[in-house]
């Protein structure tokens, strides 16, 4: 149980330390205090502190004199992680002005009742999807997704607060008890089936966003009990 709410989590600790951080010095915004940083999908927290951290950024960098490294620490998961250590390195007076200048990012009316998973959605689509004109036909309904860029439950994003989707993340999830041949369970985003028009391509989604998993026992007894059906493959001409 424990390893499997561990691939579930969404708890980003470098967005929860920050956040500590800036509440302990006074300085995080009311609408964010208590903030723990969990990106669940229905979290408006975590979707008002991705803008607070996002105004935050540019000008703590700057201020610790590394501008030059923003762009490419935003499309990495040590993004809020580096971000403490620039602004723990600024004296208190710029800090405060910093933090002045990214205020009104978490007070945006506009977020008003917005969750995370409004903004950060995860789209799955087939190959095919990419060509002009009837690939739309291969791609699935987008769905409120949680987790982020640096939680267990991956789901890079760029760093924006605007409508986006994942374009990386956890594809599967897998548990196997040493002990017990049946105590194993898998999930895969989607499904199994790459084949077009297939009920499988993403048969699976529903499970995947409920935390739950397909058993997959390996003792033939057991095996006979849980599958009511059978397909047997055999080369052509075999018996």
């Amino acid at each position: 149980a424990g390893l499997a709410r561990i691939q579930r989590d969404t708890v980003s600790v470098s967005a929860r330390d920050l956040a500590a951080t800036l509440a302990e010095r006074g300085l995080l915004p009311a609408s964010l205090l208590g903030f723990d940083g969990d990106y669940r999908h229905d979290s408006t927290r975590a979707l008002r502190f991705e803008a607070f951290a996002a105004a935050l950024a540019p000008p703590v960098f700057r201020a610790a004199g590394r501008g030059d490294e923003l762009a490419g620490l935003r499309a990495s998961g040590a993004f809020k992680a580096e971000l403490l250590v620039a602004l723990e390195s600024l004296d208190a007076d710029t800090l405060v002005a910093c933090v002045d200048v990214a205020r009104d990012a978490a007070r945006d009316p506009a977020l008003a009742g917005v969750t995370w998973g409004d903004r950060h959605r995860l789209a799955l689509a087939h190959p095919f999807a990419r060509v002009p004109v009837f690939g739309r036909r291969y791609r699935r309904p987008a769905v409120a997704a949680s987790g982020s860029y640096e939680t267990l439950l991956k789901t890079a994003h760029p760093y924006t607060t605007e409508r986006h989707t994942s374009d990386f993340g956890s594809q599967a999830r897998a548990l196997a008890d040493l002990v017990d041949l049946d105590a194993n369970a898998f999930t895969l985003l989607g499904g199994q089936d790459g084949w077009l028009g297939s009920a499988h391509f993403d048969d699976q989604l529903p499970l995947w966003g409920a935390g739950k998993s397909i058993a997959m026992p390996l003792r033939e007894d057991t095996i006979a009990a849980l599958f009511a059906h059978e397909r047997r493959l055999r080369p052509d001409g075999a018996p």
